[in-house]
């Protein structure tokens, strides 16, 4: 028994020491950040153009919709690697968290009902925060208005489309 103690102590602290590497930090998009979808949209890009190599984009585009680039990944069975184009639309992600890693690395990860579509990785938080400022700034430009019916005015009622007789059995 007097052996498992020392034993305990040492996982229990190496839980301690390892366990807590992420956090999530609490943000809210700062609408006056972002003056224009030029800026916005120049702000994606130099963050999108600075991600480490491993997930470095290549073919970058940003416009008015969406955000365009082709990924190097690498094959296992080849040995070689693979460009695989990818889109993420604005109004995509329902959800953007920006994530602490020890302080010293962010991550934006946009998320559509809980998962993940894409991690983004900056290396300062106010890069970070500026990235997701960027991007709810475009996903508003892009927020489509729900159909207004003006007053006085009702829908359409649903048409009924005629039967149509069914040709006689000995016509073929």
């Amino acid at each position: 028994m007097k052996k498992l103690f020392p034993l305990s102590i040492a996982v229990a602290s190496m839980f301690l020491l390892f366990g807590c590497k992420y956090s999530n930090i609490e943000y809210s998009p700062q609408p006056g950040t972002i003056t224009g979808k030029e800026q916005a949209k120049a702000i994606i890009l130099k963050t999108l153009s600075e991600q480490p190599r491993k997930n470095g984009a290549t073919q970058l585009t940003v416009n008015d919709e969406c955000i365009t680039f082709a990924e190097d990944r690498r094959n296992l069975i080849s040995g070689g690697s693979l460009n695989s184009g990818m889109a993420i639309y604005y109004n995509r992600p329902d959800q953007l968290i920006l994530i602490s890693r020890r302080g010293k690395i962010f991550y934006v990860d946009l998320l559509k009902n809980k998962i993940l579509i894409y991690k983004v990785t900056c290396f300062t938080e106010a890069d970070a925060k500026q990235f997701i400022d960027a991007f709810k700034y475009m996903q508003n430009l892009n927020a489509s208005p729900a159909p207004v019916i003006p007053t006085g005015l009702t829908a359409p009622a649903a048409q009924s489309i005629p039967s149509v007789p069914a040709p006689p059995a000995d016509s073929f």
